[in-house]
Parts: structure tokens; sequence; C-alpha cells
């Protein structure tokens, strides 16, 4: 039954095996060696399966027989269908009862490719093209122990991080007193597989970066896990383009929702319009011209803000009298906020106060502020309220600070919590939310800040800060 057995396994060992004697001749040979090679049994095995006129050189079989010992050697051979293979022949001795060798156990299994020609083994050369490779890669490596301090890292993850002088990475990374919660160097260490996270991580100069992070075990000679190898890929900028198609996708249907109220309005001016001049009714063309006019100012507005907001552009700076921006804002509101009875008011105590900053963007930033005023006072419907707006520019420390204040209809927390979101409006359906967004981006893209405070039924500020020197 043993014999039987062993037969069996001889027959399915994963490569080609063959028992040889002292003259090299094939006393058995198992499966998937006479599939490849054809019965060859009785005939020598550098000729059956090498098809060569003599041994090898340095052939492990014949080593085997001189000194008893296992003896290994890749080799290329050719099969009978013209096939070429490299494989690696191992050798193990087949000893008879009395302990002398009978005969040789050789097995052939797939070998690793070879070199490149003219390929330098040179340990040394080798070390050097690895760390060429380690520092040139265009993510942020590093190497740590198990105490989680950095013992290597690459020249990319010096430039952003600095030094890291075996400091610990959650000190360096996240500028954490302790351990992250969830660390996939943690979890390398714990079952030696590869982990992944997305973290947020703080540079050397203060910046926030958005990281993808794969941790990989390192193991010495016994196999333990000793090290790991912490890569993070830089992905602020995908991150970015994903949050800005996402508002542009709520543009697109916040817009869509405007433009059928604005065409709504149109279609009654127009109906009101040609209702006038069949009744031959001068009063009733005045009031449906006058929404057909309502209307082509939304859409005016509407194009423009689109247009501002969609837009990559930078700003075009330059030296700008606060003084004569904020006068200049105040002559556009003044009729209109007269013809309503509210009382506009600019102020800009300083003469000599400048900023630098892109005309267009601040022009558009106030105007919507304005805007916005102006409706909040409209909608309060207190008969008893004298409605008031103020404009104002000041300078402040290093910042200039525009700010516009009403003491209009006001809004409640959860309001002001959404002011900014896209695809939100004050205004209800009145509005498209596209002019805060307008003035929040102005704000941002000056280096600046937008804050909003607000009381319901008592009014609302915004204020605006940006650095003065651009």
């Amino acid at each position: 039954m043993a014999e039987i057995a062993y037969r069996e396994v001889f027959e399915d060992l994963p490569g080609f095996a063959a028992v040889v004697d002292r003259e090299l001749r094939v006393l058995a040979a198992n499966r998937l060696l006479r599939e490849t090679f054809g019965e060859v049994v009785g005939e020598v095995c550098y000729r059956a399966i090498g098809r060569r006129d003599a041994p090898c050189v340095d052939c492990p079989a014949l080593l085997t027989f001189v000194d008893g010992d296992a003896h290994a050697l890749d080799t290329t051979v050719t099969t009978p269908a013209e096939e070429q293979l490299r494989l690696a022949s191992r050798t193990s001795p087949v000893r008879g009862t009395d302990g002398a060798i009978e005969a040789v156990l050789e097995l052939f299994t797939p070998a690793e490719p070879p070199p490149p020609e003219g390929f330098d083994w040179d340990p040394s050369h080798v070390r050097q093209r690895y760390e060429i490779l380690f520092n040139e890669v265009p993510c942020y490596i590093s190497v740590q122990d198990r105490e989680f301090r950095l013992v290597e890292s690459n020249h990319a993850f010096r430039q952003a991080f600095g030094e890291p002088r075996r400091r610990h990475c959650y000190k360096v990374y996240k500028r954490r007193p302790d351990r992250c919660p969830v660390c996939p160097v943690a979890q390398t260490f714990e079952d030696g597989q590869v982990h992944s996270s997305e973290e947020l991580v703080t540079s050397e100069d203060g910046r926030t970066v958005n990281v993808i992070v794969y941790s990989a075990p390192i193991r010495n000679a016994a196999g333990e896990v000793t090290h790991a190898m912490e890569m993070s890929t830089d992905i602020s900028e995908v991150r970015k383009l994903q949050s800005r198609l996402a508002s542009l996708g709520q543009l697109v249907a916040g817009v869509s929702h405007s433009v059928k109220g604005i065409l709504m309005g149109l279609d009654g001016g127009v109906y009101v319009v040609n209702s006038g001049f069949q009744r031959d009714d001068r009063e009733l063309v005045k009031e449906g011209w006058a929404m057909v006019e309502r209307n082509v100012e939304r859409v005016s507005k509407l194009v423009q803000d689109i247009l501002f907001y969609a837009k990559e552009r930078k700003p075009e700076k330059q030296s700008l009298r606060c003084r004569e921006l904020v006068t200049e804002i105040g002559e556009l509101f003044a009729g209109k906020a007269q013809s309503h009875g509210i009382a506009l008011e600019v102020r800009c105590p300083d003469e000599s106060t400048q900023v630098v900053a892109d005309p267009k963007g601040l022009h558009s930033l106030l105007v919507n502020l304005l805007e916005n005023a102006l409706d909040a006072c409209l909608f309060d419907n207190r008969p008893t309220r004298r409605h008031r707006i103020e404009l104002s520019a000041c300078r402040k420390g290093p910042d200039v600070v525009l700010r516009v204040s009403d003491n209009g209809v006001g809004m409640d927390k959860a309001t002001r919590e959404r002011v900014f979101d896209p695809q939100f409006s004050t205004k209800g359906s009145a509005g498209t939310g596209l002019g805060l967004m307008v003035a929040q981006k102005v704000a941002t893209e000056h280096g600046g800040t937008i804050q909003v405070r607000s009381t319901l039924q008592k009014g609302t500020t915004f204020t605006v800060r940006i650095p003065a020197a651009g």
C-alpha cells in the first residue's frame, strides 16, 4: 500500500520528475514528464530532456552521486514541440537499505526569468538603484518601526513634512500627541497585511493635504514583521474637483428651476401685454410690460452669476480706493432703494483706505450682498418699519473690512447655517442661491472670508475680510 501511495505522489508531482541511475539513464518518469517529452525511460536524461549529446556542466545529479547532497541548477531545455522551457533542476539522493546511493530523484520546476543581459549584480549598485527609485517616487514614503517612529523617508516626504529625525508619525503627519484611532500601519503590524485609508494630514508649512495611505509589511529573514512601509498619495486636487463637480450639478438643478420660473413670469407678462392691446387698455399694457422687464432683469442677473461662478478665472488684482468702490456701488442702488422708501447709507471714513483686489470680483460681491439686503427689506411687510441699508468699508489691521447691513426680515438659525449652500436661496422660489455662492467664491479667491450674523425680524449683516495687500 505504501509503495502504491508513493507512486501516486510521484506521478502527480507539480513538475517534471525523473529517477536516474549513475549513468544518468532514466529509471522512472512521472506523468507530466512523459506527456511533455514522451517515453524517456531507458534513455539518458541529458538527451531525453535536454536534447544534448553530453551531460550538463555541473550536472546536479552527478554531484549528488558524488557527495550525497542535494544540488540545484537552472537550465534551458527544448521540448519535442520545439518549445523552450527555463527550468530549475533540484536533485535528492535515493538510498538503499544499506544507506548507499542507488539512484537520484531529479525534479524540474519553472525557474525565475534570467536577468537582462548586462545587468549589474554588484550589491552596492543594486542598493543605489533602489535608493534612487525610493527617493524619486512622486508620493510620500516612510518606513516606521513598531513604536511608529519614522526611521526612513523619501525626498517627497521630507520636502512636505520636514526631516523625520525618528519622530512619531502621528506627530509629524497629524500633529497629534498620541496614535491615530484608525491607523493602517498599526493594522499591518497586527496581521501582516496591506491596509489603506484616506486621511487629512498637515504639511510642515501648515497646509492641509488629503491623502490616500497604503501600508505594507517589511519582514526580517525569519518572516517576522519588524517595520512597515507607508505610502501616501496627495489627492487634494481630485477631491476639490469632485466637490466642484457636485456643486455644478446642484447649480444646474437650481438654475433649471429658476429658468422655469422666469419663463412663467415672461409668459405671464406677455399675456397681460396682449390682453391690454386687445382691450385697448394702456394701464394693463404698462403693467404687463413691467412684468416682462422684471423677468428680463432676472435673466440677465442669472446669466452673469452663472458665468462668474462656473468660470475658472484668476483675479486680476490692482490697487483700489475703497471709498470710490463703495460709492460707485451705492449709486447703482440709490434709485431703487429710494423708490421703495429704503434709506441707503454708504460709509468709508478714511479716504486713503486701499485694497489690492480684482475690481470685477469685488463689484460682483458687493452687488450680490446689496441685492440680498434690498430684498430682505422688501420682503419685510411690517408697515411701520423704516428700512435702512448700510454699506461700509474700513481698514482693520492687515485687512480691509467690507460690511453690508440691513434691518429687514432677518434669518433664523437653520437658514443662517445653509445660506452659502448650493441650490439654497433665502428668497424661496424667487431666488437661485447663486448670489451668495458668488460672493463666497470672490472672498475665497482673494484669500479672505465672508461671515453672516442675522436675527429673525431684526436684520442681517454680511462681513467680508480681505487682506489689504492682496
